[in-house]
């Protein structure tokens, strides 16, 4: 479906602002009734076959969220958010920041030669009031966390607050939430000033050190900080710092990205009251849980064993469709430990250990984040040239595939960084074979024909 007639490029356009959640008046089953009901007015039987493969391709049913979720805490909190619009994605990661953020070090992970505690960081992303992420975060963390015992530091994001807010903690315990991540990491010398030592500091086990103008040399022993932040991926993309990705800090975090709402609410209803406290009695019971999970017993270590095996060879190959993702990809075996710990806790589990059930839980899990992590990566760590190109491929893609020189320039000059630059990236891109220039095909001169996807 890279060119082919007007028929074609529309239909895929139409999928794509489908599963981008971009307000498409059509629908996937719409779109099948509607080819079927049309299949006969197709004198290209070849452009049918190939609209027929795409959509069945993109219309095979997607693992559900909610079917992922196991039983307990988790699943009663997707039960009380249900007529929310927030996707279920962004309440499972805040949900699982706060509960590490309860536990702290009060449960950790003996791997012999170091220790991993469940303090969960997480990055909520979503396009610029699309999703309501800070609503979801805001609910999570003030009405749920905050009640439980959960000790937060927010809105102290400058490198002195961070550690004066720090110094005043009886202990050196909290989820850091950060509800515009972009601002606290601008870039400039100041966001590259602070990235390492949060990178650092974010999962950090042994004593560190901060310094302050007020109170000098801080020395904070046994810390357990952990992040929640959100953000918009263009937002990201225009001001975090490249260190970010290389440098680990990235790494570190579980990834929800959702395009759009999960469904449409009109009108919501207050959320149940006694839902609510049940949710922070649960939440203050697993605070109240203390251990040390040591080595799993042999079936979860086999199993383990040879996902750690596996996983490794794919990247020792390079089996990686993004670069990007290698820091991240990494560091997944710590995120599978630290995410089946907090599905072990959440879910009542008499004991504190690691099992085949809980292993294969925070796998699906993670699998499901990692399959939306194109979105929020497809445009961050990208120079002004490069956004730019994957603005004129966005418009192109939303206006089935073609648009002439004087509508595409209006729409890139609003969304893309050096739009001024507009000949040198559309030559870029032709360079590339990404997209194709014609004349004749409008009355208002040139055409650019989108080609092919910009890898």
């Amino acid at each position: 479906m890279e060119g082919g007639s007007y028929v074609a490029r529309r239909v895929k356009a139409e999928l794509l602002a489908i599963e981008r959640g971009e307000g498409s008046t059509w629908t996937k089953a719409k779109l099948v009734e509607w080819i079927e009901q049309h299949a006969g007015a197709f004198k290209d039987k070849d452009e049918l076959a190939e609209i027929r493969g795409a959509l069945s391709m993109v219309t095979a049913k997607e693992e559900d969220f909610h079917d992922l979720v196991p039983s307990g805490w988790f699943k009663e909190l997707m039960e009380w958010t249900k007529q929310t619009e927030s996707p279920s994605s962004f309440y499972f990661l805040a949900g699982a920041c706060v509960i590490g953020g309860l536990i702290g070090r009060r449960i950790c992970i003996d791997r012999g030669t170091y220790r991993i505690f469940p303090a969960l960081s997480g990055l909520i992303l979503s396009p610029a009031g699309r999703a309501r992420r800070s609503t979801a975060c805001d609910l999570i963390v003030y009405e749920l966390g905050r009640p439980a015992g959960l000790t937060t530091i927010a809105d102290s994001f400058t490198y002195e607050a961070m550690g004066e807010a720090l110094a005043e903690l009886e202990r050196p315990e909290a989820l850091v939430y950060v509800g515009e991540l972009s601002v606290l990491l601008g870039k400039g010398s100041y966001g590259e000033s602070i990235l390492p030592k949060l990178t650092d500091l974010i999962g950090k086990q042994s004593a560190f050190e901060w310094r302050t103008v007020k109170r000098g040399l801080i020395t904070f022993k046994d810390p357990s900080i952990s992040m929640l932040a959100t953000s918009a991926p263009d937002w990201l993309a225009s001001n975090i710092p490249a260190v970010a990705f290389g440098g680990g800090f990235l790494s570190r975090f579980l990834v929800a990205a959702q395009a759009g709402p999960e469904r449409m609410v009109v009108w919501g209803d207050k959320l149940d009251e006694r839902h609510k406290g049940k949710l922070i009695e649960h939440l203050k019971l697993m605070k109240g849980r203390h251990g040390l999970i040591g080595k799993p017993g042999k079936a979860a270590m086999d199993w383990y064993a040879g996902w750690v095996t596996e996983h490794t060879e794919k990247l020792d190959k390079g089996e990686v469709v993004d670069e990007k993702l290698i820091p991240y990809l990494s560091r997944k075996h710590d995120h599978l430990l630290r995410l089946a710990t907090v599905l072990t806790v959440a879910g009542e589990d008499e004991k504190l250990e690691l099992t085949v059930r809980r292993f294969e839980q925070a796998l699906k899990l993670l699998n499901w984040f990692e399959g939306k992590l194109p979105l929020a990566y497809s445009s961050m760590a990208l120079g002004p040239i490069g956004q730019a190109q994957h603005a004129v491929v966005r418009a192109l893609e939303r206006s089935g595939g073609m648009l002439d020189h004087s509508t595409l320039h209006k729409k890139v000059y609003r969304l893309a960084p050096l739009a001024g630059q507009f000949f040198e990236v559309m030559r870029s891109l032709m360079e590339m074979e990404v997209v194709q220039e014609s004349t004749g095909l409008s009355r208002r001169g040139k055409t650019y024909i989108l080609k092919k996807k910009l890898e």
